[in-house]
């Protein structure tokens, strides 16, 4: 925050879902005190102390006489009326390998935005989106995310500590999110909050060393051993557009083990995105400069690149 600051921006606490005292919900769910354990970002709580639904909500439904929790089960599809237009369940397969078709008066599609998509696409709900003609809906408008992360390393003894946090130590800077700025001579839209979340170092991906140290062996033990507790990182999160040779359909090739189309995702980075995440990530490391690290390290997850998967129909 202070280095935010010097450089000219306007640093704040980023907002928790994590509970500093005791707590009892509305729906009687307890919640306990974070107690910084470090291992915040990634993980469920054991201590229950952030606010997710198996935590907040799920213990009262259990409490409900009809409710039932089939946990593993795998939705294979939206089952229609004979008019196409309304739901009246949905057909799933066990974790004994059994398909079961189940009725419903009200079915909530609640998978993520790109499998929501999938179910709605062999559902035949909806009209699929067409990137040649650009008609249809379903599938249209992929969007990613993209992301620097600046690391900066100190010299040994300055003891960050990451094994000490949780995402309510957060600061974030929002100068360059959205409209917040004037981006009329910088050649593109959109924009990117950054924060620095000390909320806990994961044991495997988080041992970063700096640029110029092996990659294995004694150099690279002693590397890990050296920056674990003397690294500091933040993230800029960018924002990317909507275009029309971006989007998601069923591939025409691969299948899943229930022999249904995997989804496909066609998807390329473009100029306006790779201009803004470094824009923002340029400004960003004026901060990293006024804390005075030993070095400073950038991973900018902006190069091009298709994930469409591999298929006949490139």
């Amino acid at each position: 925050m202070k280095a935010a600051k010097e450089a000219g921006f306007h640093p704040f606490f980023g907002p928790s879902a994590n509970a500093s005292q005791p707590y009892t919900n509305p729906y009687g769910c307890q919640m306990g005190p974070c107690n910084f354990c470090g291992f915040c970002s990634g993980y469920a709580c054991y201590n229950y102390s952030k606010a997710s639904p198996n935590v907040n909500i799920l213990p009262a439904l259990r409490q409900v006489p009809h409710f039932e929790l089939r946990a593993n089960s795998n939705v294979l599809r939206i089952n229609l009326d004979d008019s196409q237009r309304r739901a009246t369940g949905v057909t799933y397969v066990t974790p004994q390998g059994d398909t079961v078709d189940q009725p419903a008066d009200l079915v909530i599609l609640a998978t993520f935005a790109y499998n929501n998509a999938r179910l709605f696409m062999l559902s035949g709900i909806g009209r699929q989106y067409n990137p040649r003609t650009g008609e249809g809906t379903v599938g249209k408008n992929l969007t990613y995310q993209n992301m620097s992360t600046i690391r900066t390393y100190f010299d040994v003894g300055k003891n960050t500590n990451p094994f000490i946090g949780a995402g309510g130590n957060s600061v974030a800077v929002d100068d360059f999110n959205g409209d917040h700025y004037d981006h009329g001579p910088l050649g593109f839209v959109g924009g990117s909050p950054a924060w620095c979340n000390q909320a806990g170092t994961k044991p495997i991906s988080g041992i970063p060393v700096p640029d110029g140290m092996p990659s294995w062996g004694k150099g690279w033990k002693k590397a890990v051993k050296d920056c674990y507790t003397n690294t500091v990182s933040f993230d800029v999160h960018g924002t990317n557009m909507a275009y029309r040779d971006c989007y998601l359909d069923l591939d025409p090739d691969y299948r899943d083990q229930y022999g249904q189309p995997l989804l496909r995702f066609t998807f390329d980075w473009k100029d306006n995105d790779i201009k803004m995440i470094r824009y923002v990530t340029n400004e960003m490391l004026k901060v990293a400069r006024a804390m005075n690290p030993k070095s400073i390290q950038v991973v900018q997850k902006v190069a091009r690149f298709c994930c469409e998967l591999p298929s006949s129909t490139s």
